[in-house]
């Protein structure tokens, strides 16, 4: 999958979650109930690395607890940083994986 496809599929998925936000070329913003999720998409298919950077931005509102009761997670959260990221070697596996964790806060 080229790099184009997967970031216009990966868009299409966060839109689908999330409308009416603006989304710009590889990157966006979104509103979430624990606070504001910045997500840069960056696929290589050259090495064969799909990576979806997600971090919520601000420390002070995000929150934790609601986060640890609601939100099943496998180890990749970063409870320092509040990063998230997804690095997969297969796109459509970065893609579910993102669409999965998109549920998760949005449900």
């Amino acid at each position: 999958m080229t790099s184009k496809v997967f970031i216009k599929l990966a868009m299409a998925l966060i839109d689908k979650h999330n409308p009416k936000q603006a989304l710009l070329n590889d990157s966006c913003i979104i509103k979430t109930k624990l606070g504001e999720l910045y997500i840069k998409l960056d696929p290589t298919p050259k090495i064969k690395v799909y990576t979806v950077f997600m971090r919520f931005i601000e420390k002070d509102e995000f929150d934790m607890a609601y986060f640890d009761r609601s939100i099943l997670y496998e180890g990749s959260f970063n409870r320092f940083s509040l990063k998230w990221n997804i690095h997969k070697r297969n796109p459509h596996h970065a893609l579910n994986e993102l669409e999965y964790r998109l549920k998760q806060i949005f449900a």
